[in-house]
């Protein structure tokens, strides 16, 4: 019965994180496009073929479905107060800050339509922050209680560091990622005789149920494929309030599990 209720928990608890990043790049050099047969030229009338002198150069990457993939570069810069100049400044068959366009697209290198697609592996990585859920928690048992699977009503704010891999064509773009974050929040204890410290003390004669507040922190990972995630998170419950201390849970782990269908971040 426990095992068919955890995994009914399992299938219908949702992680509605409203999650959005900050600083998300991927990070393409030419020795990425070679690898994967790729070539970056110019998206404009001269369709001129350029090269990636830098290590690594920022930029978003993206697949419009009909053959098409573009790179927006971030800001190469060029000046005195900049930390590093550019090298490639007066070179113009490599990305520069003197670089007179700005749209670029990628192309493979098939030489017939018998070669199978080739796939760009770009890495990515971003700052992430959320607000979710963990409605789903495993608890370990107690010296007065049992362990339990128990669905509550919490919300908590994180802010982590997501990383992962994009594999891009012409036709679509799939992306593969992990973000560890850790997280504060608010949720709830239930205080009851199966859930008290000490159950013989308490009243045995009515049903005597309370709900404390409770501060929720810890780490969290979401281990994505696009926009759809799971979720395994590891925290504590701190209870506060009237009786809060006769909480068995109090201060102790919990282990969760949920699904993240809204990343948001990799549309």
């Amino acid at each position: 019965m426990k095992i068919s209720f955890f995994f009914a928990l399992l299938m219908i608890s949702t992680l509605s994180f409203g999650q959005n990043a900050m600083k998300f790049h991927h990070n393409l050099s030419q020795a990425i496009l070679d690898r994967d047969g790729f070539e970056l030229r110019t998206d404009d009338a001269a369709n001129k073929p350029m090269k990636i002198g830098s290590k690594k150069l920022k930029c978003i990457l993206a697949s419009d479905g009909k053959g098409k993939i573009t790179a927006d570069f971030w800001q190469i810069l060029d000046t005195p107060k900049a930390k590093k100049a550019d090298p490639f400044a007066n070179d113009p068959d490599t990305l520069n800050s003197k670089t007179a366009t700005t749209k670029f697209l990628l192309t493979d290198n098939r030489k017939s339509l018998g070669e199978e697609t080739f796939v760009l592996k770009v890495p990515f990585n971003a700052w992430t922050f959320s607000v979710g859920t963990t409605p789903m928690r495993i608890r370990s048992k107690t010296d007065s209680s049992n362990a339990t699977v128990s669905a509550i009503l919490n919300l908590s704010l994180g802010f982590g560091y997501t990383f992962g891999c994009s594999h891009i064509t012409g036709r679509s773009s799939n992306s593969y990622s992990i973000t560890v974050a850790p997280f504060l929040g608010l949720s709830t204890a239930e205080l009851k005789k199966e859930t008290v410290k000490t159950p013989k003390t308490w009243d045995n004669n009515k049903t005597y149920t309370r709900i404390n507040p409770a501060i929720s922190y810890g780490i969290g990972a979401t281990f994505a494929r696009n926009n759809f995630g799971i979720v395994v998170s590891g925290g504590f419950d701190h209870a506060v309030g009237d009786m809060a201390d006769q909480w068995s849970y109090q201060n102790k782990f919990w282990l969760g599990f949920g699904v993240n269908t809204s990343l948001g971040i990799l549309k």
